[in-house]
């Protein structure tokens, strides 16, 4: 196949999924924002719990139809971060098998963080847990774990993060 899955399953304690998506990059000039795929984000509150599901009802979107000053999700962003809601993204991606990466960040988002920043509403914190990544089908690497049981398939798997810092940070994995 010329395809690989990727599979994701993290959780962003402190950042609101209306603002945060899913980039795609590689070397044969595919470059999409807010990628779904199959995955799904899920609202979660303080101590983890899911609210509820959140989705922007298309597959892809591309940076130029990027129209994130909506009032309503402005106003739904400012209350997600009132009380203090986090995301978890879980589900996979198919990207091509090619160079490439693969970024979860707000960068879709940034008229709407400035607009938060500077109503003093926005202070980056990343904190997040690496519940799983891995890299082909769940099955395969199931059947991998059994035939082989030694090694270790998903290394970052458990990694968290408390970020506390108000400054721009990132996470290299």
């Amino acid at each position: 196949s010329d395809t690989l899955q990727i599979n994701i399953d993290i959780t962003f304690h402190k950042l609101p999924c209306n603002i945060l998506s899913v980039d795609i990059q590689d070397i044969v000039g595919t470059h999409s924002y807010n990628h779904e795929g199959e995955l799904i984000k899920y609202s979660i509150d303080k101590a983890n719990r899911i609210l509820g599901t959140v989705t922007n009802n298309k597959k892809e979107k591309k940076a130029e139809n990027n129209l994130n000053n909506n009032d309503n999700n402005y106003n739904e962003i400012k209350r997600a971060l009132a009380t203090e809601e986090g995301c978890q993204i879980k589900g996979s991606v198919s990207v091509l098998r090619v160079p490439g990466s693969l970024q979860i960040s707000s960068h879709y988002f940034a008229e709407m963080i400035i607009k938060l920043s500077q109503e003093g509403l926005y202070d980056f914190n990343l904190a997040h847990t690496v519940n799983h990544i891995s890299f082909g089908d769940e099955k395969d690497l199931k059947k991998i774990k059994e035939i082989f049981n030694t090694g270790i398939l998903n290394p970052i798997d458990g990694i968290r993060k408390n970020n506390v810092s108000k400054k721009k940070t990132i996470f290299e994995y």
